[in-house]
């Protein structure tokens, strides 16, 4: 069965942002309230491994540059496709989280053909380097976080999404309002019924404080 002709064309979210903005919490949490996600990342650190390579800042941007190279920009996505259609068989409530760029958008569009809206993580700099150097995986140091940055916005074009956000939550203060927006948010999408599978999910970006 195609998944376009289940789930009555429901949603996909999509959890964008820099890294250590808060998008692994943000979907942890969709997860607790019964969603489906999919984390693009991890397919890198799948092929990371097939490779048979260590699990590591350098080795991420390696393998990153190199699945762009051979199979385009909307690599990753291309990767997950399958898995993502099952879970949408399975599932009307199905996440995305990590969004990478907007060809990644556009394949996953064009091919479900149902709305992708997208939540944007937005964090200070300061906080975001701060979260990074404090992970228990694949930490990275502040020069480390500025080269990520840096990288992901002019080559991997991850400003697209982030910049195309249906809502964008500004992450600064504790996981738990952190919590709060995104019951809010989510609680927004669901009030909505008539999502036009081609056309935009959200007239305006709001944006939660």
């Amino acid at each position: 069965m195609d998944p376009r002709e289940t789930s009555s064309g429901a949603p996909i979210l999509a959890l964008v942002g820099m890294a250590g903005a808060g998008k692994s919490v943000a979907g942890k949490f969709l997860e607790s309230t019964g969603y489906r996600i999919i984390k693009l990342g991890s397919y890198i650190i799948g092929e990371i491994r097939r490779r048979d390579l260590a699990v590591t800042p350098s080795n991420e941007k390696l393998v990153r540059e190199a699945l762009r190279q051979e199979r385009g920009m909307s690599a990753v996505a291309t990767l997950a496709l399958p898995e993502l259609e099952r879970l949408l068989l399975e599932s009307r409530h199905v996440a995305i989280e990590g969004l990478f760029n907007l060809a990644e958008y556009d394949l996953l569009q064009e091919t479900l053909q149902r709305p992708i809206i997208i939540i944007a993580l937005a964090t200070s700099k300061r906080t975001r380097y701060e979260r990074l150097a404090k992970r228990r995986e694949r930490s990275l140091t502040p020069s480390e976080a500025i080269e990520r940055d840096l990288l992901e916005i002019k080559t991997v074009d991850k400003a697209g999404p982030i910049a195309l956000a249906d809502f964008t939550i500004i992450n600064d203060g504790e996981v738990t309002d952190l919590h709060e927006k995104m019951s809010q948010v989510i609680e927004m999408i669901h009030e909505q019924s008539d999502w036009n599978p081609k056309g935009d999910p959200m007239e305006t970006c709001t944006v939660l404080r």
